[in-house]
């Protein structure tokens, strides 16, 4: 299946609202506070056991593998994006609002490349 950047965006909504509520359904609200997607320490790994839901098994592989490449910081900023808001992602991360969109749109641009490759 071919994907488009209007199709990433949609999916990375979909990936973010997943991610943000049913990846940890285990977890505490203090858990969720400690270890948030802005955060430094946050770990980009899944708990064990924890399956995504058909469709966005691949985003989530798509983000892992592209975290710890020479586009990290652009997919690590598209993350934190779509699951904290633009706002706190300008706060968390120190770049101008132009900054983030101009990374979010690599972000896509790279998870839209490795999922079609």
């Amino acid at each position: 299946m071919r994907f488009r950047l209007s199709d990433i965006s949609e999916l990375l909504k979909d990936w973010a609202e997943w991610y943000n509520s049913s990846s940890y359904p285990d977890s505490t609200t203090i858990w969720k506070l400690l270890h948030s997607p802005g955060d430094v320490e946050f770990k980009s790994r899944i708990p064990a056991g924890v399956i995504p839901p058909p469709g966005l098994n691949q985003v989530q592989l798509a983000m892992s593998k592209l975290l710890t490449s020479n586009v990290g910081q652009d997919v690590a900023v598209c993350r934190m994006f779509y699951c904290i808001g633009v706002e706190r992602t300008i706060k968390e991360t120190g770049y101008s609002k132009r900054s983030v969109y101009e990374r979010k749109r690599r972000g896509e641009a790279a998870i839209e490349g490795f999922l079609n490759a």
